[in-house]
């Protein structure tokens, strides 16, 4: 699976081209990962989910024909009275393989919302947000682009480039890159994961 960080100040359009990008590209599977610098809100209390988490439950997991809910601690931050969980980027690895063990499959892409900690390859929107890592930009775009067939061939053709990079080492299950390197070079290197 590649994973591909959407990157962007506040208001630059991120979450509108994500969801535009999705809609553009049914043939693909691809799943999103928002990542927030402020602690997230828990689910509606009304929810046995909720209620379950609130109690303690490292997860909860809610399944309907067709869909599941999941409420995971512990990913990157505190629950109750856990250590630190770990870096951003040992967090994301683990989402990424809980996605292959909930899907059953991995994802063709996972777009990545924000994380501007993480050396990922990335697309960026407007201008560099302060304190961001760089990484290797794939494509710089406009604050809230207009999303449009041509532009889906543009992204689309930049994320065949990642694919083709992890594709051809044997053994590469996930596309994320070496810590050690700042990407500000405009090369990858990619780890196994």
């Amino acid at each position: 699976m590649a994973v591909v960080r959407i990157l962007g100040r506040s208001g630059t359009g991120k979450t509108t081209f994500i969801e535009a990008f999705v809609r553009a590209c049914p043939q693909m599977s691809v799943a999103v990962v928002k990542h927030s610098r402020t602690a997230m809100d828990p689910p509606p209390t009304s929810k046995d989910t909720a209620r379950h988490y609130a109690a303690g439950a490292v997860a909860s997991v809610g399944l309907s024909p067709g869909y599941a809910e999941v409420f995971l601690g512990g990913i990157g931050g505190r629950r109750r009275n856990q250590k630190e969980c770990g870096s951003l980027r040992h967090s994301l690895e683990r989402v990424l393989a809980a996605l292959d063990l909930l899907l059953g499959r991995s994802p063709d892409l996972v777009l990545v919302e924000g994380a501007r900690d993480l050396v990922l390859p990335t697309i960026l929107l407007g201008p560099l947000p302060p304190r961001a890592v760089r990484g290797t930009i794939l494509l710089r775009l406009p604050a809230r682009p207009v999303f449009n067939a041509k532009m889906a061939g543009i992204v689309l053709e930049q994320m065949a480039q990642v694919a083709r990079v992890v594709g051809g080492r044997a053994g590469v299950r996930y596309c994320l890159p070496n810590s050690a390197n700042s990407g500000n070079s405009g090369n990858s290197e990619f780890d196994q994961g």
